[in-house]
């Protein structure tokens, strides 16, 4: 069986890209080995030499694959293993060729982890502690009033929302070992760092690199859960936010922490703010805890009809149909500086 291979000889090394991925189980050569076999192995093609004739049967077809080129880094030692995963031309079996980088890539790849490491020492405190606080006290049934201490009415008020970010960053900055390990990272390095949904970004003036989360090494997020709900049960609201770590242009200066609000975060039982913002249709609301709280929404926006009129919450939005029979809602979109940012339906006639 003949095979076919990817030259890379006349390729610059700057166009040889390492994908990196954290990996906590690689506390080894041999256990990154396995990893890297395990899954990391790229797709093996096999196709007729003869593309103008049809495959005698017998005949044999080319196979190949391109390698992967990887670092597995361990966020725990700061440990980097590089492969170049691919397969062995004699019988097509995945294989673990040499790969190597350059010393500023290795240090960067290091750093990365270690900052991985750190910054979820950072994020799990914060999560911990905030879980500790409010499931401290015994649960208390639902009294006749709306309750005031939930996700939607924080997610309602921007005051309570910058307060609630810069007690999160408090929080986080306070954990002076973790963040001094961070900038002690990236100030060896002369390097700058950010976190993101892919993984871990770091680079400096001779390179750039990122690693990936993994299974075992996920992203990390701030889980802010609240002890009331307008309309779900004991601990089942909570405000999610993403953390992009970002360094200052000035290595002398503090991490800088970029919090952003999470679209998984759930409200009032059981809607996430997607579903706010429509990801499905507008979500009719009923309970009058929850219509309530959306009604305060209009100190901070605009709420329009479906042709981008002025429009307000209806009067009788508290009205029940009677007999099984139907009643009139209304949908209503919501701007903030002229963007679009929640739409839902209310029972009742709009105004």
């Amino acid at each position: 069986m003949k095979k076919f291979f990817l030259s890379l000889a006349i390729l610059p090394l700057s166009a040889i890209a390492t994908d990196g991925y954290l990996c906590s189980d690689c506390t080894s050569q041999t256990a990154a080995q396995s990893v890297a076999l395990r899954d990391h192995v790229p797709k093996l093609i096999c196709v007729n030499p003869n593309p103008d004739f049809e495959l005698e049967l017998g005949g044999k077809l080319v196979c190949g694959s391109t390698p992967n080129k990887i670092a597995l880094v361990n966020p725990n030692s700061g440990q980097v293993f590089t492969f170049s995963v691919g397969h062995l031309a004699a019988n097509n079996q995945p294989h673990l060729f040499n790969h190597s980088i350059s010393d500023n890539d290795r240090n960067l790849f290091s750093a990365a982890g270690i900052i991985y490491k750190n910054f979820k020492v950072a994020v799990d405190g914060v999560n911990q502690s905030r879980l500790n606080e409010i499931s401290g006290n015994t649960q208390t049934s639902r009294s006749n009033t709306c309750p005031d201490n939930t996700a939607l009415a924080a997610l309602v008020d921007p005051n309570k929302m910058v307060a609630l970010e810069n007690q999160i960053r408090a929080q986080l900055m306070g954990n002076s070992v973790a963040m001094g390990n961070i900038q002690t990272e990236l100030n060896r390095n002369d390097a700058f760092g950010s976190i993101s949904d892919l993984g871990i970004t770091v680079g400096n003036g001779f390179g750039q690199i990122l690693v990936n989360n993994s299974k075992t090494d996920p992203i990390t997020r701030i889980h802010w859960g609240f002890r009331e709900s307008e309309g779900g049960e004991f601990l089942s609201d909570f405000l999610l936010f993403d953390i992009k770590k970002l360094r200052n242009d000035l290595g002398s200066e503090p991490i800088i922490l970029d919090i952003t609000l999470n679209d998984l975060s759930r409200v009032a039982g059981d809607y996430t703010i997607s579903h706010l913002k429509g990801k499905y249709g507008p979500v009719q609301f009923e309970d009058p805890c929850i219509v309530d709280k959306l009604e305060q929404l209009g100190l901070t926006g605009e709420f329009k009809n479906s042709q981008g009129g002025p429009t307000q919450f209806p009067d009788d939005h508290n009205q029940q149909p009677e007999g099984g029979g139907s009643i009139e809602t209304c949908t209503i979109y919501f701007y903030q500086s002229g963007r679009l940012l929640y739409v839902f339906r209310l029972l009742g006639r709009c105004t």
